[in-house]
């Protein structure tokens, strides 16, 4: 009987060392197809493609994905003496709203998400194909939110907002994903595909784990980039590996000396600072967020939108806006944290910022008392962390204690029965 509970004891044990490794190990060491090509050869015939990238082509049709709002074809058969004539289809767009100038709505097809049309170029000439959105006022709205790995309730309730709304665009600021991995990416792709709006993405943590951008690309394109409508500028930074490359410093300063847009806004994964009380800056190596955010504060950006910490925070820095909106379902940072994401409005010059919060999902009393118990313990040990770990130590003793008092009163009642 004794080496039962015994072996109950040793289970018990166990399972608060697991528990307890993953805060304790964070206290004491810290947190810390075409790869997104857009230009191909047809024989003779070279097909550019500027606003998104080729995911697949064959001789008989061509499949692009948007990165934006606006995505033009370039097509030259200059330098070849035959008609080409093939099959293109554009999706990550809004159908209801896009056109394409120079083609007839019969000669469109138009689905849930995309767009197919047919190419024909003659001999020894140029064609260009542009798919711009029309809209009927000078005004726009776009939505942006992140954190969405492992909370597909949330994140599937973020989608249906995004269709029901039916904003510009949509823009995720990073980790969607578990892992950089194909069948990881494959789910994300399949759960965005019901999504009726320009879907863009930025380059988190989870997308390039140990600085593989690989099959970021292959899915989703480049990693940085920008571009433009009507009167705004949108820039997507990469430095989902809390870093900014020296070619993307060079990048992002040029571009910006360049922009004449009223608005600007730019979109990233970690933001140059931590909003929590005594946290390290996320760009801390080299301080490459003093030298980020005095570029944009340079050039006056009208919003730059983050993810990187789970919850909502807004901060004005050096004259510009910083939102952090990381509530898209991840597990939350804290307990007056909640899910979110935030709506734009853009009228002119004039630019406002909408937080929604949204609910937390239906959990019953003993879900929810883990969260919370999960998340009290999370928050101890990222505060206090040897203090907390001090305490989960007593814990184990008194526990211990306690099992060892009750063995050792069983042995006895066990051993009186036998005497009788």
């Amino acid at each position: 009987m004794s080496r039962r509970i015994n072996k109950h004891i040793l289970k018990i044990l166990m399972t608060f060392v697991i528990l307890f490794i993953p805060f304790m190990a964070n206290a004491f060491f810290g947190k810390n197809s075409t790869g997104g090509t857009s230009v191909i050869y047809l024989d003779d015939t070279r097909i550019k493609i500027d606003g998104g990238f080729i995911e697949w082509y064959d001789s008989a049709e061509i499949s692009v994905r948007g990165k934006g709002v606006e995505t033009t074809i370039n097509v030259d058969n200059s330098s070849s003496n035959e008609v080409r004539s093939f099959n293109v289809s554009v999706n990550n767009i809004n159908p209801e709203i896009t056109k394409i100038l120079g083609l007839s709505e019969k000669e469109i097809k138009k689905e849930k998400n995309s767009i197919s049309f047919p190419v024909k170029v003659e001999a020894n000439k140029v064609a260009v194909y542009k798919l711009t959105p029309e809209l009927p006022k000078d005004e726009f709205m776009f939505m942006v939110f992140g954190e969405s790995r492992g909370g597909p309730n949330v994140f599937q309730r973020i989608i249906g907002d995004i269709n029901y709304r039916k904003p510009l665009f949509a823009i995720s600021c990073g980790d969607m994903v578990e892992k950089p991995s194909s069948s990881d990416y494959k789910d994300f792709m399949k759960q965005i595909n019901s999504v009726t709006v320009p879907f863009l993405t930025v380059a988190g943590s989870s997308e390039i784990l140990g600085g593989n951008r690989r099959l970021y690309e292959d899915f989703l394109g480049s990693p940085y980039y920008s571009f433009d409508f009507m009167n705004s500028h949108f820039i997507i930074v990469d430095n989902g590996d809390n870093r900014i490359s020296e070619d993307q410093f060079l990048w992002l300063e040029n571009d910006l000396m360049q922009n004449k847009s009223i608005n600007t806004f730019v979109f990233m994964h970690m933001p140059p600072y931590d909003p929590r009380p005594g946290k390290e800056h996320p760009m801390k190596l080299g301080e490459q967020f003093r030298r980020l955010s005095a570029i944009l504060e340079k050039y006056k950006v009208s919003r730059v939108f983050t993810a990187g910490v789970h919850g909502y925070y807004k901060k004005d820095q050096g004259g510009v806006p910083y939102i952090i909106t990381g509530g898209g379902g991840s597990e939350l940072v804290s307990l007056d944290s909640f899910y979110n994401y935030v709506l734009v409005d853009v009228k002119g010059d004039k630019v406002k910022d909408k937080l929604i919060k949204l609910t937390f999902p239906p959990l019953g009393w003993y879900d929810s008392l883990k969260v919370k118990v999960k998340l009290s313990l999370k928050n101890s040990f990222t505060t206090h962390p040897i203090l907390s770990s001090f305490a989960a130590l007593i814990c184990l003793f008194v526990l211990f204690s306690v099992l060892k008092l009750f063995r050792r009163r069983f042995s006895r009642r066990t051993k009186r029965r036998l005497s009788l």
